[in-house]
């Protein structure tokens, strides 16, 4: 694995452990345990004793010329019996991984980030798998081998949280703060007032009976969910 590669990987490690982790987990993030090392594939322990791999993307959804593809490894001639990331998660039983898109190799955030049920992408690429194109790359001396999904079907087939980062408008920025500041007023916090908004985290879930109509009430009396800016 070549510099570049640690060194993109090494950022998203810190977006995840610093702000994604959070997004995507939420509070089963707390009390996460780094497990780096300890498995090929696998690198995060979570409060429920799950085991999450993390994955760095900077093409699939980058400014120029856009894959618009999730490359799953399926070979790796460095690598014990050959294995990509995809048999290695299988094999050290991880249980989702979370893949951080960035547009390019210059910006600090990701843009986006998704949550892959492990299970379900095991299905979904034994049942599904040939009928994508392959990619075989050189990664220094070895071959690498990946099956090109788009993410749009990953994301139906495969995903339990879905994560978006934005950059606020000045119209976008003025309707989150008022609706941030009406959320801190009715839960007590009177004294505090919403600066400028620089960044924003949204994470959609599909709907479950879990969710109870105190989770929603806020978003929909404000029409934060219908306005065509955000």
């Amino acid at each position: 694995m070549n510099e570049n590669t640690l060194k993109k990987g090494a950022k998203g490690e810190s977006c995840f452990c610093n702000d994604w982790a959070w997004a995507l987990e939420g509070a089963n993030a707390l009390g996460m345990v780094d497990e780096t090392g300890k498995y090929t594939e696998g690198e995060y322990r979570m409060a429920d004793g799950s085991l999450v791999e993390l994955k760095s993307d900077f093409r699939c959804l980058a400014i120029k010329d856009p894959t618009r593809n999730i490359p799953i490894e399926i070979y790796h001639s460095g690598h014990e019996h050959d294995y990509g990331w995809y048999q290695h998660c299988i094999a050290n039983n991880v249980n989702h991984i979370n893949f951080l898109f960035f547009r390019s190799e210059t910006k600090g955030q990701p843009c986006a980030g998704i949550k892959i049920l492990m299970n379900k992408l095991e299905k979904f690429i034994t049942e599904h798998g040939n009928e994508y194109p392959t990619k075989q790359i050189r990664d220094g001396k070895d071959i690498v081998r990946f099956i090109c999904v788009p993410i749009e079907d990953i994301i139906i087939n495969c995903c339990k949280e879905t994560g978006c980062s934005v950059w606020p408008t000045q119209k976008t920025d003025e309707m989150l703060r008022s609706w941030l500041q009406n959320h801190m007023n009715k839960n007590g916090f009177t004294g505090l007032v919403v600066g400028g908004v620089k960044s924003a985290q949204f994470v959609m879930s599909p709907p479950d009976d879990e969710q109870s109509p105190e989770n929603t009430e806020d978003v929909n009396e404000t029409g934060l969910e219908r306005n065509d800016d955000v």
